[in-house]
């Protein structure tokens, strides 16, 4: 009965393992990948669409661009922007 006791809890932990590694996985994407942030119009809805990406809580998204033509302004709130 013990050992029966102790297949039972090792298989339920390796399914436990398996269903939230899925959940647990956070993806860092590099948005434009190769060509990195751009201002082309439209490139992101396509970008979004090749390898059929998919965004969860937890994901990075990594936004590299050319500082000789955009830059970053940190705000605290929404009237600021």
């Amino acid at each position: 009965m013990a050992t029966r006791t102790r297949i039972c809890s090792f298989v339920l932990a390796m399914m436990s393992f398996a269903v939230l590694s899925g959940y647990c996985s956070a993806k860092i994407y590099k948005v434009g990948d190769s060509e990195g942030w751009t201002a082309k119009d439209d490139v992101y809805y396509a970008w979004a669409e090749t390898d059929y990406k998919e965004f969860h809580v937890r994901d990075s998204l990594v936004f590299e661009y050319d500082p000789s033509i955009n830059d970053v302004t940190q705000v605290s709130d929404a009237l600021e922007y």
